[in-house]
């Protein structure tokens, strides 16, 4: 869904990287900055300091969307600079979904099956990538929109945090949902490889 706007938003940013650009940092470093980051912020997750968590998992999500934007400025787009964001992205996934669980906001069996599906969503547009097909837009929910709700759960956690709905905790609610749309997105990635690769050749 925000890949849609992927565009709208870096003509938005491309100031703010351009002026990155210049600074003696390379977008690689950048993303390892990010993932470094996202350790903080799993940090104030689990010592319940949640404004804090918030606050940096904002900054490590920014980060993951300048690295490539800095590295299309400075023409230093590669393919390892790719996989390494890919790999910095599950690794902060995880980060987040550990720390929300030792830090007691969600249930252990729904936090797991949740990085599971994240992880999932994540092999499956990978491997019809590999096979030559366009796998941005399809499934219920992309990364960015599932870090985007996510850091709202936690905002109307901090503002409301005694709020509970059938007796489970906003943040709770939020990762089962998110669960669960996850594996239909993985689903549904399978499901068009299926097609795909089933079609008949030109």
């Amino acid at each position: 869904m925000l890949n849609k706007w992927k565009k709208r938003f870096e003509k938005i940013f491309k100031p703010i990287g351009r002026g990155i650009a210049k600074l003696p940092i390379s977008p690689n470093a950048l993303t390892l900055l990010g993932l470094a980051v996202s350790l903080i912020s799993g940090y104030f997750i689990v010592t319940h300091d949640l404004t804090l968590g918030v606050i940096f998992l904002i900054l490590s999500s920014a980060l993951d969307m300048f690295d490539g934007l800095v590295a299309r400025i400075k023409g230093r787009v590669s393919k390892f600079g790719g996989v390494l964001d890919s790999m910095a992205d599950r690794y902060e996934d995880g980060i987040l979904l550990i720390s929300l669980i030792y830090g007691g906001f969600v249930d252990l069996l729904w936090g797991l099956i949740a990085l599971l599906g994240f992880l999932l969503v994540s092999y499956s547009r990978a491997k019809g990538e590999i096979l030559g097909l366009k796998m941005s837009g399809v499934g219920i929910l992309e990364r960015a929109e599932r870090l985007l709700i996510i850091i709202l759960a936690i905002i109307i956690t901090i503002i409301y945090p005694t709020l509970e709905i059938a007796g489970f905790s906003v943040l709770n609610i939020t990762v089962i949902l998110l669960a669960v749309v996850a594996h239909i997105s993985v689903l549904q990635r399978v499901l068009f490889i299926k097609k795909k690769v089933e079609e008949p050749e030109q």
